[in-house]
């Protein structure tokens, strides 16, 4: 709603007010947590920018709290966003509406089975979806079959490759593995650890002490399930694709720009195969 348009309803409506007072708190809540999500995703705008989209249909799947639609709208692309949640795609209609933001359509619906027609964006982009979509088979077909010839997909999965799978992990398995002795000799061990060590003993290291299992434990109850892929792997999921570029993001400040190779956000831009 347009602020004007407000203003006059203030003027004949007596809860009127209200609408203005609850959009104010919803955009001032956007912005924190917007800052909060570039703080500690400060490499997301410029890879942005550097997909050039003004001008250009892009389709977003995979919608989070709108914060990458809003972007790609602000950059001058004309976006379409899709998400299995309805609640989700009715939020980011609500926070681009509070934006006084333009957008083409935001649709609920499967990356499997996509309700738009053959050859409609010439970008396609998603963040951190793909890792958790099953059958990345049939969503590649799909989203191949949107994009124009010549078009672009840019996707960010979990990196295998990455300084969890080479330092973190690795690190949590030895002190782990460290631990089992005492236990063995009657040892009492507190907490996570002491429970995974118990696991240790009863169902064996290797199942206990999983990548799946320490990366649970490393990000916490709330982590959503994803699976964790190199490039190659991705490749080959995206049969029909070629690979124009790769770049990683998100690790510890030691790894400086080391970060572009074992960050824990790989993405990866693709182009359809003629």
């Amino acid at each position: 709603m347009q602020p004007a348009n407000v203003v006059g309803l203030q003027e004949s409506h007596p809860g009127a007010h209200l609408l203005a007072d609850a959009r104010a708190d919803r955009l001032a809540d956007l912005d924190r947590a917007d800052r909060l999500r570039y703080s500690r995703l400060s490499h997301l705008p410029g890879a942005l920018d550097e997909l050039g989209v003004a001008g250009r249909r892009v389709l977003e799947v995979g919608l989070g709290c709108g914060a990458e639609a809003e972007q790609l709208v602000r950059r001058g692309a004309l976006v379409s966003g899709l998400d299995l949640d309805p609640a989700v795609v009715a939020a980011v209609a609500q926070r681009l509406k509070d934006r006084e933001l333009r957008y083409d359509a935001l649709r609920h619906g499967d990356v499997a089975d996509l309700p738009w027609p053959d050859d409609s964006f010439d970008v396609v982009f998603s963040h951190g979806l793909l890792d958790r979509v099953d059958g990345l088979g049939r969503a590649a077909s799909e989203l191949r079959r949107v994009l124009r010839p010549g078009g672009q997909l840019v996707v960010m999965v979990r990196a295998r490759r990455s300084w969890r799978y080479r330092v973190t992990l690795p690190a949590m398995r030895a002190g782990l593995t460290a631990l089992v002795p005492l236990a063995r000799v009657g040892l009492r061990l507190p907490g996570t650890a002491g429970a995974l060590v118990a696991a240790a003993r009863r169902e064996g290291r290797a199942t206990a002490f999983a990548d799946d299992v320490l990366l649970a434990v490393h990000d916490g109850p709330d982590r959503a399930a994803h699976r964790v892929l190199t490039r190659d792997e991705l490749s080959r999921a995206f049969a029909g694709f070629t690979v124009m570029r790769s770049h990683q993001h998100v690790g510890p400040r030691v790894l400086g720009p080391l970060t572009r190779w074992f960050g824990w956000h790989l993405w990866v831009h693709f182009t359809p195969e003629a």
